[in-house]
């Protein structure tokens, strides 16, 4: 009696075991035999979503080469600072209103960017913003000593002066 109940744990365990094995292949074939690769996030996305903002309105993406960028100063208009609104509607008119996409692009070919533009902040006012406190702002590019990072800089709190904050526009749009 005593081999039989040995001969009957035994069959348990192989049964046991066989079950086991069959849930392992059930879950290795239902994952994928192409594994996707990691989904990669802009830098500039990953500044947006770690500071709580938001695209409440954005224009389309313009075509250009980095060749054909040019500053806009805003003391080519009016001699004091401006206001955050008052600065993205002189934009609209000065056909300098480049947005999100656009810094984008002109952030990943950086190296391109003319020297000439590292003095200043690079402000990408077709896209608005909205953050923390229903704040609202613009994405702007700052250049630092190891490249060019983006900020967000406040439209309510910001004056924008032709010293340091330049509009970006492309030369053909004029």
């Amino acid at each position: 009696m005593l081999s039989f109940g040995i001969i009957v744990v035994g069959i348990s365990f192989v049964w046991a075991g066989c079950y086991l094995y069959l849930i392992y292949k059930k879950q290795q074939s239902n994952k994928s035999t192409h594994p996707q690769p990691p989904v990669e996030i802009h830098p500039l996305d990953i500044i947006l979503n770690e500071e709580g903002w938001k695209i409440i309105k954005s224009v389309e993406p313009s075509k250009f080469e980095m060749k054909d960028l040019e500053l806009v100063s805003f003391k080519q208009w009016n001699r004091d600072p401006l206001p955050g609104e008052v600065m993205r509607q002189s934009a609209v008119s000065l056909n300098a209103n480049l947005g999100l996409d656009d810094a984008k692009r002109v952030f990943d070919q950086q190296k391109e960017i003319p020297v000439a533009f590292r003095s200043y902040c690079l402000v990408f006012s077709g896209t608005l913003l909205i953050g923390p406190g229903d704040a609202m702002g613009v994405m702007c590019l700052t250049c630092a000593y190891d490249g060019w990072k983006p900020l967000v800089v406040y439209l309510n709190l910001t004056r924008f002066d032709g010293d340091s904050y330049y509009l970006v526009r492309i030369k053909s749009a004029a």
